[in-house]
């Protein structure tokens, strides 16, 4: 039996079908991580004096809480890119089907929180960015205080 590791790639000049989805997904994301970047660095400066001094403390409790459950929902992916013969002899054939299916059914059900968790991920780089490697006076006094 052959197992092949990595997806199979279109030969050149061959052009891969679109994934079904994928231009929706792309803006789904682009447009969460625009909505997460705005609550992160306006909400602190709209409030009156003070603000919320915590967003970076919320947006990390929100992603780690949201990355255990993504892992714990789809059971630390152990199904994922398996095949029946993967899995132990001593389950029957039907149950090693019924475990690979269930844990696809579970990671489509999940995909949502990937829209919630990268852009908390891509606010956090971007947080990084602007305070280790943006020099001082680039960005103008008061833009995000």
């Amino acid at each position: 039996m052959k197992i092949q590791l990595l997806p199979k790639l279109p030969k050149k000049g061959e052009k891969r079908p679109p994934t079904p989805g994928a231009r929706r997904l792309a803006v789904l994301l682009a447009v969460n991580v625009v909505l997460a970047l705005l609550l992160y660095y306006l909400v602190p400066v709209l409030l009156p004096a003070g603000g919320f001094p915590y967003m970076s403390v919320l947006y990390l409790a929100a992603g780690a809480a949201l990355a255990i459950w993504y892992v714990v929902y789809n059971r630390g992916f152990r199904t994922r890119g398996k095949s029946p013969a993967d899995l132990p002899d001593n389950l029957p054939l039907t149950e090693r089907e019924q475990m690979i299916a269930d844990g696809e059914r579970r990671m489509r059900q999940s995909r949502w929180a990937l829209t919630i968790l990268i852009p908390i991920i891509v606010t956090f780089l971007f947080d990084m960015i602007y305070l280790f490697l943006i020099p001082e006076g680039w960005i103008p006094e008061g833009l995000f205080s």
